[in-house]
């Protein structure tokens, strides 16, 4: 409860970035560790890329796999590509 979770996206990169920030001066002891975070600090925790179609495929075909089946919903926010290594 001392930590706050915040999504940032980084647009220039296309990242979204997990953060948690402390919401106030505390310390935390883990095993025989003890870690100082102040007010605002953050902890980033994880990045999730964001791709769209094109860049997506390009990944895999430049790295040996076929051109993919793509499947979207009907806004294309969303998409299920199918690749096969080539051969």
């Amino acid at each position: 409860e001392k930590f706050e979770h915040k999504a940032i996206f980084n647009e220039s990169i296309g990242r979204l970035e997990m953060h948690l920030f402390s919401k106030e001066k505390q310390e935390i002891k883990i095993s025989n560790q003890k870690f100082t975070f102040n007010k605002g600090e953050s902890i980033h925790t994880e990045n999730s890329y964001k791709y769209d179609i094109v860049q997506f495929e390009k990944i895999f075909t430049d790295n040996g796999f076929t051109k993919p089946k793509v499947w979207t919903d009907k806004n294309k926010l969303f998409a299920i590509q199918y690749f096969q290594l080539k051969n």
